[in-house]
Parts: C-alpha cells; sequence; structure tokens
C-alpha cells in the first residue's frame, strides 16, 4: 500500500506494526495445539488404594468383577471369555446388579495400550463406579 505525500507529513504513526500481533497469534495457536491432547487426558482419574479403607455399613458385600485383557480381541469376563466387542454388553449386565460396583482390570503383556485403553473407556461406558487396575502378570489368568 502505498502512502499519499500528504500523509506522510506531520508527527504519527503511518504504518501499523503487525509483527507483535502474529507472534502472540502464533504463540496462542501453538499452545492450544499442546494443550488440547493434555486436556483430554486429564479426565482419567488415578487414586492409590488407603491403607485404612472407610467402612460402609452394606447388607451387601460390593464386589469388583475382574476383567482380564488376554489378547486383542478377547477378555475375560470373571469366568466367561468375549470379544472386546460384546465387553460393553456383558460388562454393563453384570454392573447392573447390586452385588458388583466396579472393576478389577488386569492385562497381558503383550496387549497394546490401545486395546488397553479401549477396555478401560468400555468399562468406563458400561457404568462402572471404581475401576481397579492390577499392577503384575500375576493377576491375569
Amino acid at each position: 500500500m502505498l502512502l499519499d505525500q500528504n500523509e506522510t507529513h506531520g508527527p504519527g504513526l503511518f504504518r501499523v506494526n503487525m509483527t507483535p500481533l502474529i507472534d502472540v497469534s502464533l504463540v496462542l495457536v501453538v499452545t492450544l495445539l499442546l494443550m488440547t491432547p493434555l486436556a483430554l487426558e486429564s479426565g482419567i482419574w488415578v487414586r492409590n488404594q488407603t491403607q485404612d479403607p472407610v467402612e460402609v455399613e452394606s447388607d451387601i458385600e460390593p464386589q469388583l468383577v475382574a476383567v482380564s485383557i488376554l489378547s486383542e480381541d478377547l477378555v475375560q469376563v470373571d469366568t466367561r471369555v468375549v470379544t472386546r466387542g460384546h465387553l460393553e454388553l456383558v460388562l454393563g449386565a453384570m454392573l447392573r446388579q447390586p452385588e458388583y460396583d466396579g472393576v478389577s482390570l488386569a492385562c497381558a503383556d503383550e496387549v497394546s495400550h490401545a486395546a488397553f485403553v479401549d477396555v478401560l473407556d468400555k468399562a468406563k461406558l458400561s457404568g462402572a463406579g471404581t475401576i481397579a487396575i492390577a499392577a503384575g502378570q500375576e493377576a491375569v489368568q
């Protein structure tokens, strides 16, 4: 954009410096790109088991449904082996029973992280209030 001779006389700023605006905009875009995946994963809360559990008076002793990921496609729910596609139906039916409160999840070593997260998501969608993740191979049968 060319300035007329009349516009360049006298005191004042004749051109707007766009560099700071562009710099701030790029910093905001990069920050949003980096923070979006972290914000999505912050919805998973991890709680360690306490030494002194809180006593709850109830006639029914709540139990955890034992879920073991055997392979990429097979999951064992208590004694029943199902595919990952049917896990939500089977687990949802078990969690609707009053004696079950949550899920105890164990995973074989050869199972991928994506399969583990998929089973974790399906357990949460099935209505598991508590999800305990077993550490080590001894939990997988």
